[in-house]
This record gives C-alpha cells, sequence and structure tokens, in this order.
C-alpha cells in the first residue's frame, strides 16, 4: 500500500504531476499555466516535470525550468520514449508529496476544469492504465502484434 490518497503537501494540498514529453516547444503553454492556476489550484497543487527531444531549440523559460536531468532524442515508436516516460515518472515520484502521475504530450490540452479533473482522479485508488494482450484493432494486428508473433511464441 502506497498512501497515495493519504499524500499532501505541506499546506495539505493534493499534488499531481504532469509529465510532459515534448519535442522542442509547448505549443498550450499559455492554457496549461491558466489551467494550473486556475479552480482546483487552491485544493490541487500542480507540478510539472517536462522531457523535451530538442533541448537546443526551447525557448520559454517556464519550460526550460521545468525539464527533468536525463534527454533522450526519441524517434517515433522508439523505445527511448519509454526510456523518457520512465525517467519522468522516477523524477516525479521521488518528491514524496506526489499522489497522481499523469503523462501528456505536446499536444494534449485539458478538457475539464483542474478541480473537476482531481475529482476523478482521486476518487479511486486505481492506475488507469490500459493494457491488453490481445490486438484491439487492425492496426495493433500488423503493426504491433504480428511482429512480435513471429518472434515470440505465444502461450
Amino acid at each position: 500500500e502506497f498512501g497515495w490518497k493519504s499524500r499532501r503537501s505541506s499546506d495539505g494540498k493534493r499534488v499531481l504531476a504532469l509529465l510532459f514529453i515534448i519535442i522542442e516547444s509547448l505549443p498550450h503553454e499559455d492554457v496549461w499555466r491558466s489551467w494550473i492556476d486556475g479552480p482546483g489550484s487552491e485544493e490541487i497543487d500542480v507540478r510539472v516535470w517536462i522531457h523535451a527531444k530538442n533541448r537546443s531549440d526551447l525557448k520559454s523559460e517556464w519550460v526550460k525550468s521545468k525539464l527533468i536531468d536525463s534527454w533522450y532524442a526519441p524517434k517515433w515508436g522508439s523505445i527511448d520514449i519509454t526510456r523518457a516516460m520512465i525517467d519522468l515518472a522516477e523524477t516525479a515520484l521521488s518528491d514524496p508529496e506526489v499522489g497522481r502521475l499523469s503523462f501528456v504530450s505536446e499536444s494534449c490540452i485539458p478538457l475539464v476544469p483542474l478541480n473537476e479533473a482531481g475529482f476523478q482522479l482521486w476518487r479511486e485508488e486505481n492506475s488507469w492504465l490500459n493494457y491488453s494482450f490481445e490486438p484491439s484493432n487492425g492496426y495493433d494486428t500488423i503493426q504491433k502484434w504480428h511482429k512480435m508473433s513471429i518472434a515470440i511464441e505465444k502461450s
């Protein structure tokens, strides 16, 4: 038992870690910053960590200040994306106050206010990670599962 529900910041707020994977900018930075400071911010402390593929091209000082130490230059679908995600999670989880994690890409925008997102994130002690041992559509079958089935026998 990790006690995720009971984790809080020193001022009693719940803490949400937003883990961004971006290329060279956060196109909706203004939307995210407004969301972080919007309704719900009095109850939820949002902490941001970012992995950027092209660090040298970053313009935003706010984004630069949120970068994690590790760096990868992942190509589409490469294992380096997973490595960046693991490093983001490890960095956020090293903060003992973080109670929830959410991975976010540079093209994402928040669809509900922070207070509503917080309610949904903290209403249960379950992960929303969705996985499957079977393909879910034709793309999965051709692009993923077929290639794996050649290399790994299904048990």
